[in-house]
């Protein structure tokens, strides 16, 4: 009985595993080849007219790491 409830979850393991290998993601949520970049998906909704050209340059230098804060501690 023991036996059986070890091969019950081996089996449910490996279902959840190739199932999301087929998904793009994996135990550690990585990304497969097909994903875009934030900077792609960024270009995009621009191109798209989702957001304005303020929108893509806040974003882009978000992603840049540039938060505008000052180096005297920040937002007030």
């Amino acid at each position: 009985m023991f036996f059986g409830l070890i091969v019950l979850l081996a089996v449910v393991a490996a279902v959840y595993f190739f199932t999301a290998r087929r998904r793009g993601t994996g135990f550690e949520g990585e990304l497969s080849d097909d994903d875009e970049s934030p900077w792609e998906i960024v270009g995009k909704q621009y191109a798209r007219g989702e957001i304005d050209r303020e929108e893509l340059e806040r974003r882009r230098s978000l992603l840049r790491g540039e938060t505008g804060e000052s180096e005297e501690g920040g937002a007030r």
